[in-house]
This record gives C-alpha cells, sequence and structure tokens, in this order.
C-alpha cells in the first residue's frame, strides 16, 4: 500500500516537470522558429479574434429643454385719422311749427299759422299823415290812392310755407292783383320778388283766393288795380 502510493507522487512530480519545462521552452523559443501546429486533413481551423466593443459615451445633454417662446401678437395699425365732417346744426322748430305740421296735410307748400306773416300794403299815392298802420301783425289792406281803386273786403294773410320755415327763409314779396266788378281777382303778378319761389308763390296765391271791393266810378263798380306787399319774417 505505501509503494501505491509512493508511485502516485512520483507520477505527479513528473507530469509537473515535464509543463513546466513546456512553459519555459515555450517562453524560450522565438514565435517564429515554431514549428506550425499540426492540422487534421479535411479540417479548416480560423483563427477568429473578437474586438473589444468600445462603449461610446452618449453625448451630455448640455442644452436645456428648449421652453417654447411666447409669440404676442402686434396690435393692429392704428386707423388713419380723419377729420371730423362738420354737421350743421339743425334749425329747431317752434312750437307753433308742431302744430301746424299735425294739423295740416302732409305737404311741403302748406304753411303755418298765419301771426308768422307781416303783411303791409303798399299805397299808390302817399297817404295822409295818422293813416299808416302799425308794424307787426295787422293784416295787408290795400289803402285807396284814388277812388278807383278796389279795396279788401277782409285781410289777406297768406301762409308761411313750411318748406321756408324750416330752410329760415324770409323775404317781402309785392303783388299787384286786378279785380273785376265783382270783386273776384282775374290776375296776381309778382312786382317784387323776395327771392325766395315759396314766398312768391305763398303771396300770389292769397291774393287770387282774395275778395275784394271793387271799385266804383261814378256809383258803379268798374274793374281797378291795387298793389299789395307781404312782409314774411319769422319770429323769434
Amino acid at each position: 500500500m505505501r509503494r501505491r502510493g509512493d508511485f502516485l507522487l512520483a507520477l505527479v512530480l513528473a507530469v509537473a516537470l515535464h509543463g513546466l519545462v513546456a512553459v519555459a521552452v515555450n517562453h524560450l523559443v522565438p514565435a517564429g522558429s515554431r514549428p506550425p501546429a499540426l492540422v487534421p486533413a479535411g479540417e479548416l481551423v480560423l483563427d477568429v479574434a473578437f474586438e473589444t466593443p468600445v462603449q461610446v459615451a452618449a453625448p451630455a445633454l448640455t442644452r436645456a429643454a428648449e421652453t417654447p417662446e411666447v409669440v404676442t401678437p402686434a396690435p393692429p395699425p392704428a386707423p388713419p385719422e380723419t377729420p371730423p365732417v362738420p354737421v350743421r346744426a339743425a334749425r329747431l322748430l317752434t312750437a307753433a311749427d308742431s302744430v301746424a305740421a299735425a294739423a295740416t296735410p302732409r305737404s311741403e307748400e302748406v304753411a303755418t299759422s298765419a301771426p308768422a306773416v307781416v303783411a303791409q300794403t303798399l299805397p299808390l299815392a302817399p297817404s295822409g299823415p295818422g293813416t299808416a298802420e302799425s308794424e307787426g301783425m295787422r293784416p295787408a289792406t290795400p289803402q285807396a290812392a284814388a277812388a278807383a281803386e278796389p279795396l279788401a273786403v277782409a285781410g289777406i294773410r297768406p301762409r308761411y310755407p313750411l318748406s321756408a320755415r324750416r330752410r329760415g327763409q324770409e323775404g317781402t314779396t309785392t303783388v299787384r292783383a286786378r279785380v273785376d266788378t265783382a270783386g273776384r281777382c282775374v290776375h296776381a303778378e309778382v312786382l317784387r320778388s323776395s327771392g325766395v319761389e315759396a314766398l312768391d308763390r305763398a303771396a300770389r296765391e292769397a291774393v287770387q283766393a282774395a275778395r275784394f271791393v271793387p271799385a266804383r266810378r261814378d256809383g258803379q263798380p268798374v274793374p281797378g288795380e291795387c298793389v299789395l306787399t307781404f312782409v314774411f319774417r319769422l319770429e323769434d
């Protein structure tokens, strides 16, 4: 039994010695002088070398996350300044205008109440002292310059045209009337215009609608003429 143990010990030492010798020879002999390893026939030996992958470090995120920029819309351009349009002041109607407009038909030529017109008469010949009519509101009554001149039965008051009142138009119109033996005006013509057609027409129509006392000669009615002047004036 002892002999068997000695044999095994010797065997192990021999193998270890051979291994040391092989290692020493491998290091001492140059690589070029080593005999090529024998490759069995029909076998192909490939020497494959695996490269260690190079780990590329991820680029550091040095740029901070961009904050979205808030875009403020530009204010709209201011509209160009335009000069204010001048506004004409409207003429205020008086209470008399409102009453007349409500009581009369819808016609622009229908006039308002009679006090808006100041009527006077121009005599054909100068009258004596103390016969002049007071200024203002008296109706037009023809003053006879001669016995043959016809006279109006009542005062003639033409209506003030509404269109003229609204426009603030004033003026004086002189009308000549031809009267027949029955006291009717057979013809009326404007001798002097006021410059406003509506005023002239109102005066002429008032004369045509008036009734007259015909002129007389030797106690008999005869045709005659008279001149009437109407002053259209707006009252304050």
